[in-house]
């Protein structure tokens, strides 16, 4: 053989080579961000879910201590003034009477906020990922390479934020207004 041919031949093979290396390469990355993407995404589901949860379950409290007190304060009248309750014009008793404590809504308050802020902290670094893998496909060559392969391959729609419908409301509008507070 020819040092030319042999030459010509060194040549294709470490350009086929490299062409190879760069083909595995973008695969890989577009993979491996999608795959970050997706476990992402169901993270969030599952820090949506359990702050819902929780809160749900917080919410209980009230409602079972209100139950509570009912059950304790009719108890104690019926106990202290019999079935008809007090019959007496006047009676010398001070009553002290249970009430719902207000730590109760504050841990409630604390833990929506704590939720809300976990949560927007996750969908943040979802948005980062999706930016990131987005930036990562479209530049040169990738982008030829990844459209070559297929990619992006994950449903885009993992990418867009969950929000309010007042939020969307008023992007759309193009403007805001004071929050409603009941």
């Amino acid at each position: 053989m020819s040092k030319t041919l042999i030459v010509l031949l060194v040549l294709f093979v470490m350009l086929g080579g490299s062409c190879l290396l760069s083909l595995m390469g973008v695969s890989n990355s577009c993979v491996a961000q999608e795959n970050g993407i997706d476990a992402q995404y169901e993270k969030n589901k599952v820090a949506l879910a359990g702050y819902t949860n929780k809160i749900l379950d917080m919410v209980q409290v009230p409602k079972m201590a209100k139950s509570h007190i009912l059950e304790i304060t009719t108890a104690a009248i019926q106990g202290r003034y019999g079935q008809n309750g007090a019959q007496a014009i006047f009676h010398a008793v001070k009553e002290q009477n249970p009430s719902v404590d207000p730590q109760i809504y504050r841990t409630l308050m604390q833990a929506m906020e704590a939720g809300r802020n976990g949560f927007d902290a996750d969908q943040a670094v979802l948005l980062d990922k999706c930016r990131v893998y987005k930036t990562y496909y479209m530049q040169f060559p990738n982008s030829l390479i990844a459209g070559w392969m297929g990619f992006p391959k994950i449903d885009q729609t993992k990418c867009k934020p969950v929000i309010t419908e007042q939020t969307e409301t008023d992007f759309k509008n193009k403007r805001t207004g004071p929050l409603q507070l009941e």
